[in-house]
């Protein structure tokens, strides 16, 4: 469809009701008050409001894909950077104010090169997820795989190297991932 829109619904599945038209990508605050979501379009923005529908506002333009902070006074998002080519990562305090750049997309003009963007595909932090304690964000950059040079260095060095695809739903394998590089 080219037209999405916001709803929330118990947990139950009962209550559905409509919370705004023509947007995606919904972040319910961690108190459950305030709802951001995004509005689509050639330039995305990012919005908040009360979950009443009230006090709708836009928080970010050019962002997209929401999320809260645990402590529901930041706003995490995507954003387009045309210097950078690509997609970085930036956070807002809910008010609008203290917009903070947290990640660097590796475009042509944005410092080193990423490979892929040579390839016409563009680099892209998203889908952020603050964790529990607000002490790291995880997210994705699905433009920048690095597997192919670092076989390139293991095969310079002559060293074993290995790949292991690891599916998404294979949840057992995040503590040990979280132990061995945290």
């Amino acid at each position: 469809p080219d037209r999405y829109d916001v709803y929330v619904v118990g947990v139950d599945g009962s209550h559905l009701r409509l919370l705004a038209r023509d947007a995606r990508e919904a972040a319910v605050s961690t108190d459950g008050s305030r709802i951001a979501f995004t509005r689509p379009g050639a330039f995305p923005s990012v919005w908040i409001m009360r979950r009443n529908r009230s006090g709708a506002r836009r928080l970010a333009s050019h962002a997209r894909s929401p999320a809260w902070s645990p402590d529901g006074k930041t706003i995490y998002f995507s954003r387009w950077v045309e210097a950078d080519h690509g997609t970085s990562l930036f956070s807002i305090r809910d008010d609008g104010t203290r917009l903070v750049r947290l990640t660097r997309a590796r475009g042509p003009s944005g410092g080193e090169t990423n490979p892929s963007v040579r390839a016409g595909c563009f680099p892209s932090h998203e889908g952020s997820s603050p964790s529990a304690d607000g002490r790291s964000i995880a997210f994705t950059d699905p433009a920048y795989d690095e597997s192919k040079y670092a076989r390139q260095v293991a095969d310079r060095y002559r060293t074993r190297h290995f790949v292991d695809t690891v599916e998404s739903d294979d949840f057992d394998l995040i503590d040990v991932l979280a132990r061995t590089y945290d």
